[in-house]
């Protein structure tokens, strides 16, 4: 997980929601990931 630099944030709700989005966005990721590895592990075992 890498953090993204915040370039130049005008408004600390807009920074806060960019950064909010993007956690949001990172985890659904992170979610599909560890899904596709369980299937293929489990399909490797079996």
């Amino acid at each position: 997980m890498g953090t993204t630099p915040i370039t130049h944030p005008r408004t600390p709700d807009e920074s806060r929601g960019f950064l909010s989005v993007n956690v949001d966005y990172t985890l659904d990721l992170w979610v599909k990931i560890l899904f596709l590895l369980l299937t293929l592990s489990r399909t490797a075992i079996y």
